[in-house]
């Protein structure tokens, strides 16, 4: 590598060479760290690199390392040994504090941000490979266990277990986040369906698709279809409120939310491109081009302001872009193909290479964007981190001033060479008395230290007595003698296999499945330094739960005609006597009909009103408890798209932009159909009172014939029982000039004195030229009126006997059109 790293300006090139690997500069310490035989180091307390604003922990899977990095001095403050080195690591920054993950062995562990500890770990999956992750979020933490289908409410300090979450969801990567007041939401990338909790567990079945993604934008939570090219704003119930458009059809896109403004970012590796997205109205129009296509491999994104980063592991370049007018910036960092990825804090944007030994920072000065020298976070000889740091001597305070002053050092007179040592202090003798002890007392022993006892630990008892399934019960036990304890509960199904694990001092909540039979057996370990003592075990029958569960809620159409009747269904449990099943129903969000009740299992017949958004909510109540459900449909008059040219030019263009409006009621989402020589997306989403857009390409050769091509765009709205309506274009492909004679049965005259005229007459509004081919001469033909008309006159002595010729048109396009004659004229 060269000795220096290019610098780029913003949308620039490279204009000097790729930077060294420097293995330690002079400023760059490690942090002292000990090797523990389980998954980490505990590393030793370092006061003066304490994690401060604008430094990040990286991790360095191969290695086992974790490194400190500092943005101010770009260079390496601290580095820790762990274990597991080869397992699956991964660090989440929060606040000053970081969280280690090994999905490995399925644990966390914190890193202190004051004193670079590094704590024992916390296992929370069952470490089979599967997956472990630590989302935070409006002072909570969550960690998730998708494979268990668990999500653990965790005290940040002490990773210790505060609520256990019954997930009912596998949420796949990108489909889990937890917003700025600190609740946790999920996508079930099996089933689909939205789940979220605050201080309650909330399940929407019908609300998301087991493909889409969450993100956050400026801290809420927002739904993205990428299949449907659709972003969902979430209400304060977790129900879609406002779409918006996202143009990009592939599913290995990037998200990422902006911090500062109503935007979502996606950077698509198929395209090479980063699509800007605003939230809540569509504008989706602002794409900018990174690679080519299909050469990029784009990580995750970061923000800093205004600026967004993107990773390319394909090339080990960053694309910056800044937001505000599109412009990017490349610049190198690792190796092409090596796993770079992006970190921002503190107003600094780092990188590391996780598959390497190179970290750095991204500065920005004098509006221009540069990296770092890299500094190495091991050698990649030995592996080993960088020596442990040397402190710097610190001045010793001032003494106050009604002090006494230092003693002076003693010398070794017999050998003056060595070094002094402290003289100590001449303390008066005590006034009065004798020393306590008395004369020649000798100091008595110290007490023998107290033998440590194990822990004391009570029986476990339940809440509710009898329990029931698919509700939380808490178990709780007292101990003695368990100051600083480790508290290990289970519990099991009647067949023994573990439903729940926590480490809660002095109770644990869970939710008993409702798929593991009745039967449950609770176990309890209090461990201290002195030993282990376990709880004696309890046997726990729970009862089947009496909470009804609503499957669906359905309309027999999604678009209804004013005053017309409808059907609504409900698929719920069995209702036992003295259940009940209601239905109520919401105009525009002011109620309409009901409470009405109905027979459990039997559809809801209701007449609908004025044209309005419609929400019909089905209430099962058993027992005192309740379930919910509903459906949304439209009522409205015959509507349809409308698109703003009948015609589109496509003979100079290869693009055009198609705006859609409607009259229809709410936010609808409008099929786009083309010819097959045409491509566009599959869809087009229109909100009320607004507009969208699509562009139609011509993107797969001619189309089949000049001219123009009727009916090659169709765009549909299927509407329900009102029907399907749609509005189309004509296409206007490439057409060659209409060149004709304008008399017949030839196009030339003998005009004596002045020579022989030719004639013809073009129909094109975008001529580039018209020319008389004769005996491999060219004669230019000049227009003449009427509008169309064109002649050349030429000397007869130059026709020679040649009794045929030639007229070429060409148009603006570069399409010619020929007419060929042969003349009695000369």
């Amino acid at each position: 590598m060269g000795s220096s790293r290019g610098v780029l300006s913003r949308g620039g090139s490279i204009l000097s060479g790729r930077r060294t690997a420097a293995w330690l500069s002079a400023f760059a310490v490690a942090a002292t760290a000990l090797v523990s035989p389980t998954l980490l180091g505990r590393g030793t307390p370092v006061e003066r690199f304490a994690h401060r604003a604008g430094s990040v922990w990286v991790v360095s899977p191969a290695a086992g390392l974790l490194t400190l990095l500092d943005g101010a001095s770009e260079q390496v403050v601290a580095s820790v040994r762990v274990g597991g080195a080869g397992h699956d690591l991964g660090v989440v920054q929060a606040g000053t504090d970081a969280y280690l993950t090994d999905s490995t062995a399925g644990a966390v562990s914190r890193i202190d941000g004051a004193t670079l500890d590094v704590s024992e770990p916390v296992t929370f999956a069952s470490g089979d490979g599967g997956d472990v992750r630590v989302l935070s979020g409006g002072g909570e933490l969550y960690v998730l266990d998708p494979a268990g289908a668990r999500a653990r409410l965790v005290d940040p300090r002490e990773l210790r277990v505060r609520s256990d979450l019954s997930l009912a969801a596998t949420p796949g990567p990108g489909q889990a986040v937890v917003d700025d007041a600190g609740r946790l939401w999920l996508v079930d990338e099996a089933r689909g369906g939205l789940t979220w909790f605050d201080s309650d567990k909330h399940v929407l079945r019908d609300v998301a698709g087991p493909d889409d993604r969450l993100v956050l934008v400026q801290g809420r939570p927002v739904l993205v279809d990428t299949a449907r090219a659709l972003v969902q704003t979430l209400d304060a119930q977790g129900r879609p409120a406002v779409q918006s458009c996202l143009d990009v059809r592939d599913d290995d896109v990037r998200l990422l939310g902006s911090s500062t403004g109503a935007e979502l970012y996606a950077a698509q590796s198929a395209t090479g491109s980063l699509v800007t997205a605003a939230v809540g109205r569509d504008d989706c129009e602002r794409v900018v081009e990174l690679a080519a296509p299909g050469e990029a491999d784009f990580g995750e994104l970061v923000q800093s302001g205004p600026f967004v980063f993107v990773p390319d592991r394909a090339s080990g370049r960053a694309n910056v872009v800044d937001t505000r007018d599109g412009q990017v910036t490349r610049l190198d960092l690792v190796d092409p193909g090596h796993d770079v990825e992006l970190v921002a804090a503190g107003g600094f944007v780092f990188y590391n290479d996780r598959d390497g030994e190179e970290a750095g920072v991204l500065r920005h000065a004098d509006g221009r964007w540069s990296v770092s020298d890299a500094v190495q976070k091991f050698d990649p000889g030995t592996g080993e981190p960088p020596p442990a740091p040397t402190p710097s001597p610190q001045p010793a305070p001032a003494p106050p001033a009604d002090a006494a002053p230092s003693p002076e050092p003693l010398v070794n007179e017999a050998d003056p060479t060595s070094p002094p040592t402290a003289q100590r202090p001449l303390t008066p003798p005590p006034t009065g008395g004798t020393p306590r002890g008395g004369a020649g007392a000798q100091p008595s022993a110290p007490p023998p230290p107290p033998v440590p006892v194990p822990p004391t630990v009570g029986p476990i008892t339940v809440s509710p007595a009898v329990p029931m399934l698919g509700e939380a019960a808490t178990f709780t036990a007292t101990a003695s003698g368990a100051d600083g304890a480790t508290w290990a509960w289970s519990v099991a199904a009647g067949s023994g296999a573990p439903v729940a694990t926590g480490a809660d001092a002095g109770s644990f909540t869970v939710t008993l499945p409702t798929d593991q039979g009745l039967a449950f057996v609770v176990t309890l370990t209090v461990t201290t330094a002195a030993g282990a003592q376990a709880a004696p075990p309890l046997t726990v029958t729970a009862t089947p739960s009496t909470a009804p569960t609503i499957s669906s809620v359905t309309s027999n159409e999604s678009v209804y005609y004013p005053y017309t009747s409808a059907s609504l269904t409900a698929v719920h449990s069995a209702v036992p006597p003295g259940g009940t099943v209601e239905w109520s129903i919401t105009r525009d969000g002011v109620p309409f009909a009901g409470p009405v009740p109905t027979a459990p299992g039997e559809p809801f017949g209701t007449s609908v009103g004025e044209p309005g958004l419609y929400r019909a909510t089905v209430t099962v109540t058993v027992d005192g408890r309740s379930a919910r459900g509903s459906v949304d449909f439209k009522v409205e008059y015959v509507c349809g798209p409308t698109l703003s040219t009948d015609v589109i030019d496509l003979r100079a263009e290869t693009s055009r932009v198609v705006t859609v409006t409607s009259d229809c009621i709410g936010t609808n989402v409008f099929e786009v159909a083309v010819a097959p020589w045409l491509s566009a997306p599959g869809s087009v989403t229109v909100p009320q009172g607004g507009s969208g857009t699509f562009t139609v390409v011509r993107s797969t050769g001619q189309p089949p014939s000049d001219g123009d091509h009727p009916e090659s765009v169709v765009v549909t709205y299927a509407s329900g029982s009102i029907g399907s309506m749609q509005d189309r274009a004509t296409v206007q492909a490439y057409r060659s000039p209409d060149l004709s004679f304008p008399f017949a049965p030839d196009g030339c005259r003998n005009m004596d004195t002045f020579g022989i005229a030719f004639f013809a007459t073009v129909a094109d509004d975008n001529i580039a030229s018209v020319t008389l081919s004769v005996n491999g001469a060219s004669y230019p033909m000049l227009d003449i009126a009427p509008p169309g008309g064109y002649r050349a006159v030429v000397d007869p002595a130059l026709l020679g006997s040649a009794t045929t010729w030639q007229i070429i048109a060409v148009d603006a396009f570069g399409l010619p059109s020929t007419l060929s004659g042969a003349s009695p004229c000369w």
